[in-house]
């Protein structure tokens, strides 16, 4: 099953997430959003401490005339 969250979050939305079986995030490679998703991964790695932490995909990366962080 493949759960595809609001970017705003209820609490119905992290009780899910904290349960499941595996995290994907999601990402594009800007300031904003990579320190956005490394709250989120901190978080997670808090609240399941015995659980791999989540995958990261990088999306939109490579895209002609965006503004990103290489790695």
């Amino acid at each position: 099953l493949v759960l595809d969250v609001p970017h705003i979050w209820t609490g119905w939305t992290k009780n899910v997430l904290v349960k499941a079986d595996e995290i994907v995030i999601t990402a594009t490679p800007e300031l904003a959003n990579l320190r956005n998703t490394k709250n989120l991964v901190d978080m997670f790695k808090r609240l399941r401490p015995n659980d791999p932490p989540p995958k990261l995909v990088i999306n939109q990366a490579g895209v002609p005339k965006r503004p990103e962080i290489s790695s």
